[in-house]
């Protein structure tokens, strides 16, 4: 029997994936016999994406809602932030840059806290 990389072996996730794969294959066929006119009021969470979404941090900070500034002072300072690993896009245009990104649920994480703190404070 072949181990996977973390160490479990292959068979015991195939039927975990193969019943969210079903799942996610019965709502996209659910949402194609929906007319066209409805299409543009189908949100993206209506579908379970099989990855978590990143986004960058410019994209991220509207999300929360804070300044651009201000998420980066937050994930410096915030002791909770601090322990998101550091995940980077790397671009190279006429200097090379990275790009901070996080994850879906980092971003709720941080606004769950803003507004929890926000609100203990009034």
């Amino acid at each position: 029997m072949e181990r996977a990389a973390g160490g479990a072996s292959a068979e015991s996730g195939a039927p975990v994936l193969r019943s969210e794969f079903d799942a996610l294959t019965a709502r996209v066929a659910a949402l194609e016999h929906q007319p066209r006119e409805v299409w543009h009021r189908i949100s993206p969470t209506m579908l379970a994406l099989p990855v978590e979404p990143l986004y960058d941090l410019q994209s991220a900070a509207p999300l929360i809602p804070m300044s651009y500034e201000a998420l980066e002072m937050f994930l410096r300072r915030d002791p909770v932030a601090r322990e998101f690993p550091r995940r980077y896009r790397f671009i190279r245009n006429a200097r090379f840059r990275r790009y901070r990104m996080l994850l879906a649920s980092e971003i709720r994480t941080i606004r769950e806290r803003l507004i929890r703190a926000h609100h203990k404070s009034a």
